[in-house]
């Protein structure tokens, strides 16, 4: 049944990873490959040396995070983004830099366990691409806000369904 969907019912279970000390280059060689393919989950999660979940990286959060670091007024009138390719010629000069530095903290994750409803909250309110099934501390999947929608409209489609509760409000 749809309202029983768990994690583990919508991640991908072949999971790109890539070390914490790996160069951003070698992060975003899967995430380029992944974005041209047929699942186009652009996305890898980051580990240590045993194997232990340490954060996802995703473009979008890459680039949130290299931002941060590396450019903290994208905007200024020296480095600006509309200064013909300030922001690119910025990372292309970072790209043997380890994940490490750009790694977005607070990125939260789920177990295969968790319910849909969790799911929504999570990605949906957080406004993230995707999210690391993590078990043991170590990732067993990636669940993308594409199947996670997915997986609710379906709910939401359901005859006799009365919707889904989000935050104490029932919404239909």
């Amino acid at each position: 049944m749809p309202e029983h969907t768990e994690a583990r019912h919508l991640m991908t279970t072949t999971v790109p990873t890539v070390r914490a000390d790996a160069t951003l280059r070698e992060a975003l060689r899967p995430m380029l490959a992944a974005s041209a393919g047929p699942n186009d989950l652009a996305a890898v999660v980051v580990v240590d040396g045993d194997d232990r979940y340490v954060g996802l990286l995703t473009p979008r959060l890459a680039v949130k995070g290299a931002l941060a670091l590396w450019m903290p007024d994208p905007i200024d009138d020296e480095h600006g983004v509309d200064d013909d390719g300030g922001l690119t010629a910025v990372l292309a000069e970072r790209l043997d830099e380890p994940v490490k530095a750009i790694l977005v903290h607070g990125v939260p994750t789920v177990a295969p366990g968790d319910r849909l409803v969790r799911l929504i909250d999570t990605i949906a309110r957080r406004r993230f691409d995707a999210l690391a099934v993590v078990e043991d501390g170590r990732p067993v999947g990636i669940v993308t806000i594409a199947r996670v929608f997915e997986a609710a409209s379906d709910l939401a489609l359901t005859p006799g369904d009365e919707g889904i509760e989000l935050g104490g409000r029932r919404r239909t």
